[in-house]
């Protein structure tokens, strides 16, 4: 990739131009995995998002009329390796793995994960069977009502139209031969049976306890739960903007202040101390968040995995922390 490093802006003139320099190493699928190749992810960080709206046929809360050569793209803001920052990783790396197989990624999902953990309700989000399709359920956008307390809107209803021109997701999408550019980070609908027992594989050294079949090597799987990277490299940087009504500024630091990034998950740095008093997740413990308020977390110390799936945003509303937390409380308090 020939991608340059943000620098800042040039605002002579009246006008804001984005400055660059050089990159000095090469990017890594190893710093993709831990978020540290310096991307950024456009609906939290506004310099990224102001940046990418130069780009033709991208509009922010939308996707890119070619959402590959959008990625290409895309700014860093850091130099590789640098620092860790939520970014734009997972899908790149879905475009990475579909070129070096040739293969679509829901492809492999569905060969490599679905089929040999007995996952039989995760799908691509664009080739859900027909019969299956009832059991979709909506997301809504949490809003202020007249009364002063909330309501739930659809989340169409929230967002601006795309501009004139820019196709549907399913359009960007399709899923024909020779034609890839499934994302990385999203587009999977699963039920939270079939999360757990993803989760339980990796809880088991990459093998399933239900099927018997492996999806990674002990040592990959131990890899997933070791913090990968230095203090230094996550201070300051796991918090999160907001770009759209889509989500709310957030202190991941807050949540987990000796936090690291394992290869993939966030790593919990320190036993969990709930609010409102109890322990939680077990240091060593990875989870991840999802958009539409979801939340996961395997605790090998413990040996627990467990889900938590709403579908409202905006993402990480107060309630959900807190519903999280109950969850939790109750989990870890019938171990006592």
């Amino acid at each position: 990739m020939g991608r340059k490093v943000f620098a800042g802006w040039n605002e002579e003139d009246g006008k804001r131009t984005p400055l660059w320099k050089e990159r000095k190493v090469p990017i890594t699928l190893r710093q993709m995995l831990t978020h540290s190749h310096g991307s950024a992810c456009p609906m939290f960080n506004k310099e990224q998002s102001d940046i990418m709206g130069g780009i033709e046929g991208w509009a922010p809360g939308h996707l890119a009329r070619d959402w590959v050569q959008t990625l290409l793209e895309s700014p860093l803001m850091q130099q590789p390796g640098e620092k860790y920052e939520y970014g734009l990783a997972f899908e790149e790396i879905g475009v990475l793995v579909e070129r070096l197989s040739g293969r679509h990624l829901y492809d492999q999902f569905t060969k490599e994960i679905f089929e040999p953990l007995g996952m039989k309700d995760s799908y691509w989000q664009y080739e859900v069977p027909e019969e299956k399709q009832s059991r979709l359920y909506p997301t809504y956008m949490k809003m202020p009502a007249e009364d002063g307390g909330f309501t739930f809107v659809d989340d169409a209803k929230v967002m601006p139209p795309p501009p004139p021109g820019l196709p549907s997701s399913k359009e960007l999408f399709p899923h024909v031969k020779g034609r890839h550019g499934a994302s990385g980070g999203s587009q999977i609908v699963t039920t939270a049976t079939d999360y757990t027992a993803l989760l339980a594989a990796l809880l088991n050294g990459g093998l399933s306890p239900e099927t018997g079949n492996r999806i990674l090597s002990p040592e990959l799987a131990k890899m997933f739960f070791t913090p990968q990277l230095t203090k230094a490299q996550v201070t300051g940087t796991r918090n999160l903007g907001a770009t759209t009504p889509l989500s709310v500024p957030v202190s991941f630091e807050a949540l987990d202040p000796e936090g690291n990034i394992g290869l993939g998950p966030a790593i919990q740095g320190a036993l969990r101390k709930l609010v409102g008093g109890g322990q939680g997740r077990s240091a060593g413990t990875a989870y991840w968040y999802g958009f539409k308020n979801t939340e996961w977390w395997a605790d090998p110390e413990k040996g627990i995995a467990a889900v938590v799936m709403t579908s409202y945003g905006p993402f990480m509303d107060s309630a959900f922390p807190e519903l999280v937390n109950e969850v939790e409380r109750e989990i870890y308090k019938s171990l006592a």
